[in-house]
């Protein structure tokens, strides 16, 4: 057996090590890892024709996910029938690929804009701040503002009839 054709345990590390090293001093430079990253991005985008022709980008909502699941379902989980049947049930012309992106798309639970958490916390951080106010005003006092004065009209004004 040649010694060329046999890469030993050591030379196969060696040889991994070295192609990592050259693709990390290749992505930092400048530039080149958001490059790559955009150009990735945008070969992941996936198309659709919809009824009347127009070529759109593929956005996939929890209604599309849920209408396809429902027919996915009632056809007894054939997705060439629900992607030869999907341009008259959904209005877009769906591959079988795109299909199943869009049964297996999971989406991120935003939640409520106010947590009752939130809520809570800030309730607790009002009743300190009362606390701190009260005592405040118990060890010092607000000051009383003087009583309004009247004023008094130097003239009188009489009607005369």
């Amino acid at each position: 057996m040649p010694q060329q054709a046999f890469i030993g345990g050591a030379g196969l590390g060696a040889l991994a090590t070295q192609g990592i090293g050259a693709a990390t001093r290749l992505l930092s430079r400048p530039g080149v890892g958001g490059l790559i990253g955009g150009i990735g991005a945008g070969a992941a985008v996936d198309f659709v024709v919809d009824m009347f022709g127009n070529t759109k980008k593929l956005v996939i909502t929890r209604k599309l996910q849920r209408d396809v699941k429902k027919v996915f379902m009632m056809s007894g989980g054939d997705i060439g029938f629900v992607s030869a049947n999907s341009i008259m049930l959904f209005g877009k012309s769906l591959s079988e690929d795109q299909i199943l992106m869009i049964l297996f798309k999971t989406f991120k639970n935003q939640g409520p804009y106010v947590t009752k958490a939130a809520v809570r916390k800030t309730r607790q951080t009002i009743r300190k701040m009362e606390t701190l106010c009260d005592l405040k005003d118990r060890l010092a006092p607000p000051k009383r503002r003087a009583p309004a004065r009247r004023r008094t009209m130097s003239t009188s004004i009489t009607q005369v009839k």
